[in-house]
């Protein structure tokens, strides 16, 4: 007979950020990056938003791997299909330690969930503890494993934006209209912003999303 065990352990997770933080900050940007890849290159999406006054940050998800053979670049996940239920409790409590250690009680708390990162900055608001003032769901959708109408509530607490590009190889159409289907029955607000792209940061969008990167 095989029996699963757990043994929880320390481990010491990473995270990048586009300078070093300062008494200024007004506003923190999250960004979640998606599966295989890179904290450190996905930060860099956003150098057009980073300010003195918004620091942007990257937390990289506690799986790395290399994305091809055994050698060269290497990408990092937020879960798989294993052990999952734990792997989700990892990062939420990962993810709520980043942002106590950050001390800028001030600063407005914006996430972006990207691809996976979504699904994972959907079950962070709602199974975490730290404040967040706005998410934006960006190639991404929520989860099934989602408690509603229960997480409803979290969801709403939020500032919720999906951004979805209408060349996107992994969203369809049939997608969208799922996604919208469950915002109506669960009397979730939100705004879905299209831009013309695919699967990917489309910089003119996320300038528009952040004022042409000014903290008006």
């Amino acid at each position: 007979m095989i029996v699963e065990n757990h043994l929880r352990v320390q481990k010491t997770a990473r995270y990048f950020s586009s300078r070093e933080m300062n008494e200024h900050e007004r506003e923190i940007v999250i960004v979640l990056h998606g599966y295989g890849q890179s904290a450190f290159h996905f930060l860099r999406k956003f150098n057009s938003i980073a300010t003195n006054e918004r620091l942007i940050i990257a937390p990289e998800g506690l799986h790395r791997f290399y994305t091809q053979g055994f050698s060269g670049r290497v990408g990092a996940s937020w879960m798989t299909k294993e052990d999952r239920m734990a792997d989700i409790e990892d990062y939420v409590n990962y993810l709520d330690r980043l942002v106590e250690s950050l001390e800028q009680p001030k600063a407005r708390i914006v996430v972006i969930g990207f691809s996976q990162g979504a699904a994972t900055a959907s079950r962070w608001i709602c199974q975490g503890t730290a404040h967040i003032d706005k998410l934006i769901a960006w190639a991404g959708s929520f989860p099934t494993d989602l408690d509603f109408p229960n997480d409803a509530s979290a969801l709403n607490a939020v500032g919720l934006e999906l951004v979805i590009g209408n060349q996107d190889e992994f969203i369809k159409s049939a997608h969208i209209k799922d996604m919208q289907h469950l915002l109506e029955k669960q009397s979730i607000k939100a705004q879905i912003r299209h831009f013309e792209g695919g699967h990917d940061i489309h910089e003119e969008t996320l300038l528009g999303l952040f004022d042409g990167a000014s903290l008006a």
